[in-house]
């Protein structure tokens, strides 16, 4: 039967282990504020800001703000008409 040699790492290997984990974790941590940070921002975003629709006749989308406005335009300048 042939013996394994198990091959013991030194105290300067696990040492280089060692550092190498902790750069690693502060990475992981950095990693992670920089995702919360960026889900505050789009969770303060309004949904307004979101929802894009294109009208019938237009080139652009709009938000549903400017959709809104451009509703009641056309509803003012049809009750301006008399229709």
């Amino acid at each position: 039967m042939s013996e394994e040699k198990v091959q013991v790492p030194t105290e300067e290997a696990v040492q280089q282990i060692a550092d190498n984990l902790d750069v690693i974790n502060e990475c992981l941590i950095k990693l992670g504020e920089r995702v919360k940070a960026i889900e505050d921002y789009v969770q303060q975003l309004s949904p307004a800001d979101k929802i894009f629709y294109k009208p019938k006749g237009s080139e652009e989308y709009l938000n549903l703000q400017d959709n809104f406005n451009e509703i009641y335009k056309r509803l003012g300048a049809l009750e301006k008409d008399g229709v």
